[in-house]
């Protein structure tokens, strides 16, 4: 019979702070990697949305159902992104990234209704800048811890 070696109390604690380092570089990987998705998913909602208020439905129907299929996918690969990194993530990340990505879809859906409403130019850059700029604070808040 094989008798595991006995570690002393030393031994333990040395192999609890290596393991809690290694953890930390990985939380802190985790971290970064969802602010940086969730920075570029503001940069893409926001350009998609200014560009749905350009091609909007009256204007051609192909273009409009193209950049909302594309935002769909965008935020579909966002979640798939916090389904990878959502385990290691440091307390309330998760929460950050909840907020932020329901402010956007809230943002967007609203300024929405006015698609076919004619504006200038600098309003519809302005409409993509409020429907990027929950995600882009909460990613650069994830990237500032």
């Amino acid at each position: 019979m094989i008798r595991e070696p006995e570690f002393t109390p030393g031994d333990q604690l040395a192999a609890l702070e290596n393991a809690q380092r290694s953890m930390t570089s990985v939380t802190a990987r985790g971290a970064r990697q969802l602010g940086l998705t969730c920075i570029m998913l503001g940069v893409v909602l926001g350009a998609l949305h200014s560009l749905l208020h350009i091609f909007n439905p009256e204007q051609g129907l192909p273009a409009f159902f193209v950049l909302t299929g594309a935002a769909m996918l965008a935020m579909i690969g966002l979640s798939l992104g916090y389904l990878k990194v959502c385990r290691v993530l440091p307390h309330g990340f998760s929460k950050k990234y909840l907020l932020s990505l329901f402010l956007s879809i809230g943002i967007y859906a609203l300024t929405l209704t006015l698609i076919t409403t004619p504006m200038p130019f600098i309003a519809t850059v302005l409409l993509g800048l409020a429907v990027a700029l929950p995600l882009l604070i909460g990613g650069f808040r994830m990237l500032a811890r």
